[in-house]
């Protein structure tokens, strides 16, 4: 379409514009209405802030860990449920007047609540403090700042509530955990100092005096043994003396008493089997039997004849101190074999000690570990219960708005304009496809196909000037009627995030 073609058509067009004004003034007049009669919407909003620990998390930690973003998922589902929503409509009688089901109140309640974070950014610096926002829609501007501060305030409380019990539960938990570990310690202690009673001559710490006690008194058998030895030497002595009469020398005691010792000292060295041994008791034998048969003879000399008094006794204190060898003699053996036992069995009880101790010493580590915790939880506890941790605060109140939110009437206003602008032209071209009409020498030309010397206008009589008309207001009443109902629900609906019922805004 070139300028004269759109200059003809503009012609046409104003030609028409009585009739054509219609639909533009109809949508207009409908958007007004639309516009004045859409019940308000108010939105209420409050802010509430994440503040930071009063006490710096160097020297004291809460027990209440959570990231403030999944505080605030968390705290909106709770907000958000069934019963809650329910409940809170019904507090503030928000469709006391509408006949709604609870799954519509539920699905209402949704549409008006709105909880975004918000990241409060600090002059001159990157990083900012955590808030967000809660708002509610509502027709009335009280009720939608009063039902916007009661979710501020529930989450408030939700908050701190949760932030307590988190608290009072971990600090539950390891004291739980402190005395299980306590009856736990106590246990292993007395295991420890029962196995430690039970086998207290069999302990690896008094292993080193045990063997020390177990040479000493190997020492002393063989001590004993050649004390024995000299004073049966000193004996035969005596006896022989007493039965020579003071004459003559002992040569079979001396040689006797000379196989004593030496069998004495082959006893520290070789073994019970050994041949040395094995021979030197045999001497040791023949010549006990050899001097036994002559001392029975002597001794029968010496009776008769009789034995001095110093002879006598001399004989008497040697037979004393061999009987106190005896004795000694006889009270180490027992000792020694209960020595030499104790230091075989202190091996496998080092062993079961050490696993007693270890288990004991791996509960003392819990033990401690959980009694630090505990001062930890004790701390976040205190922390939580005097609020000087982080928490939620409510900064900015929701206060009842002064202008609405919806409906925007001068938008409406002004579309509805724009949509009876374009509906008459619309019905403009529709008029012009559906019924074309001759009304230039091109328009004759495309007919016939030549282009025409002259043409004449067509002149309607008076009769068919008004039948003409009423066909033009006919159509364009129908297309009005046609198109008006793309036209007139823009008026009435509401922005894409509240869900507006005429019926409950009343």
């Amino acid at each position: 379409m070139d300028s004269q073609d759109f200059r003809f058509y503009a012609s046409i067009y104003a030609q028409r514009l009585r009739y054509l004004a219609i639909p533009i003034v109809m949508t207009t007049v409908v958007g007004i209405a639309v516009a004045l009669f859409l019940p308000p919407v108010y939105r209420s909003v409050a802010k509430i802030l994440v503040e930071s620990p009063r006490i710096s998390t160097e020297l004291a930690r809460s027990s209440v860990t959570e990231d403030p973003i999944q505080q605030l998922q968390v705290l909106e589902h709770e907000l958000t449920t069934r019963a809650s929503l329910l409940g809170l409509a019904g507090k503030f009688a928000i469709f006391a007047k509408a006949n709604l089901s609870d799954d519509d109140v539920v699905a209402q309640m949704l549409a008006r609540t709105r909880i975004e974070p918000a990241v409060l950014n600090n002059l001159g610096s990157g990083s900012g403090a955590i808030a967000f926002t809660v708002s509610f829609d509502a027709a009335d501007p009280i009720l939608a700042a009063d039902v916007a501060n009661a979710y501020a305030n529930a989450m408030l409380e939700a908050n701190e509530r949760e932030r307590k019990a988190v608290a009072d539960h971990t600090h539950e938990f390891f004291n739980r955990e402190v005395e299980r570990l306590e009856a736990a310690l106590k246990d292993a202690q007395e295991a420890v100092l029962s196995f430690k009673l039970e086998h207290k001559e069999a302990l690896p710490d008094s292993l080193e005096f045990r063997r020390m006690q177990q040479r000493a008194y190997e020492e002393r058998l063989g001590q004993i043994q050649r004390e024995i030895i000299s004073l049966q030497q000193k004996r035969s002595m005596i006896q022989q003396i007493s039965a020579s009469g003071g004459q003559g020398g002992p040569a079979d005691d001396l040689q006797l008493a000379e196989l004593r010792r030496s069998l004495a000292e082959q006893e520290t060295i070789f073994k019970d089997g050994s041949t040395n041994l094995v021979a030197l008791r045999t001497r040791v034998a023949d010549l006990e039997k050899r001097i036994s048969e002559k001392d029975k003879t002597v001794t029968d000399v010496a009776r008769a004849a009789g034995m001095s008094p110093e002879l006598r006794l001399q004989l008497a204190d040697t037979e004393g101190q061999l009987a106190l060898i005896a004795q000694e003699k006889e009270s180490i053996g027992p000792l020694l074999d209960d020595l030499t036992r104790s230091i075989a069995d202190t091996e496998m009880n080092s062993t079961k000690l050490r696993a007693l101790e270890q288990n004991y010493e791996a509960v003392q580590k819990h033990y401690n570990e959980a009694v630090a915790r505990l001062a930890d939880a004790s701390t976040g506890q205190r922390i939580e219960k005097e609020a000087v941790g982080q928490k939620l605060s409510l900064i900015e109140p929701a206060t009842p708005p002064d202008k609405r939110i919806w409906p925007k009437r001068q938008v409406i206003v002004i579309g509805s304009f724009g949509a009876g602008l374009g509906l008459s032209f619309g019905i403009f071209a529709l008029m012009e496809i559906f019924f074309p009409t001759i009304r230039r020498p091109a328009d004759l030309a495309a007919v016939f196909r030549g282009q025409p010397f002259v043409t004449i206008p067509y002149i309607a009589t008076d009769s068919q000037e008004p039948a003409r008309k009423m066909r033009l207001s006919v159509a364009a009443i129908v297309l009005l009627l046609a198109g008006s109902p793309i036209f007139l629900p823009i008026g009435s609906r509401p922005s894409a995030n509240v869900e507006v019922n005429s019926a409950i805004w009343n």
